[in-house]
């Protein structure tokens, strides 16, 4: 039984460790922190917009969805990896004083760093 337990545990490992450095971004509000782990291009989409776009134009999507919006921070509400461990996902809220944001990051493994390449906030 133990050892299912460890398994399970150094399965997830990677999974978490890969994402720490977005999260503390996303909860810093740090957007150029953030968008340091784009990948040259990354498909943003925010609310009924969407399309792909080169990292500096990205990060100015995202610069200017925050200061509209006020986002004080992110919280984590679900994190996945794909069935191949090539890539992973974190589901979360962006939030305001008043408005919570359904957010979806698509990332993967790059070396050492995550490489997100996909960006969704819904209402």
């Amino acid at each position: 039984m133990n050892y299912w337990i460890l398994a399970v545990f150094l399965c997830i490992m990677p999974v978490v460790h890969d994402q720490e450095p977005v999260l503390e971004a996303l909860e810093a509000g740090k957007v150029g922190q953030f968008g340091s782990y784009f990948a040259p291009e990354v498909r943003i989409s925010i609310f009924d917009s969407e399309s792909t776009y080169p990292r500096n134009k990205a990060v100015s999507m995202i610069r200017n969805f925050y200061d509209a919006h006020q986002i004080k921070g992110f919280r984590k509400i679900h994190e996945g990896t794909s069935r191949d461990e090539r890539s992973s996902y974190l589901i979360g809220s962006l939030y305001s004083d008043d408005s919570r944001f359904r957010t979806f990051i698509h990332y993967k493994k790059e070396g050492d760093l995550p490489e997100i390449s996909e960006v969704r906030i819904e209402r």
